[in-house]
């Protein structure tokens, strides 16, 4: 989870799409619908992002190759100036793929401080 947030703080494509599945999706607090990995990736030059802080992850083992993980965050970012939700409480979807943990599905709930 560290290593994905690093790569979009740096806007680092390749190791962002090494970390995701090619069918990825996210569910940001501020979109109006699902944004699947090219759309992230179109995007990601508009963003300007930094973890503040990790909360203590919870995992659950959906079966031995997929586990879901929720967390909050504190985060300062925008998106194309605007500026985004700090506190998040964020729920996502690992599965491993031949011995690698990647990232599936991506969604946040903003929540108040």
């Amino acid at each position: 989870m560290e290593a994905l947030a690093k790569a979009f703080e740096t806007h680092d494509v390749d190791r962002i799409r090494s970390l995701m599945t090619p069918d990825h999706i996210a569910i940001n607090s501020g979109d109006d619908h699902p944004v699947p990995i090219d759309e992230q990736m179109a995007e990601l030059s508009k963003l300007r992002y930094s973890v503040i802080e990790f909360g203590e992850p919870t995992v659950s083992m959906i079966d031995t190759a997929t586990a879901l993980v929720i967390v909050e965050m504190i985060i300062e970012a925008s998106l194309d100036g605007v500026q985004q939700p700090g506190k998040l409480i964020v729920s996502q979807i690992w599965v491993n793929r031949d011995g690698e943990w990647l990232q599936r599905l991506y969604q946040e709930t903003a929540v108040g401080d």
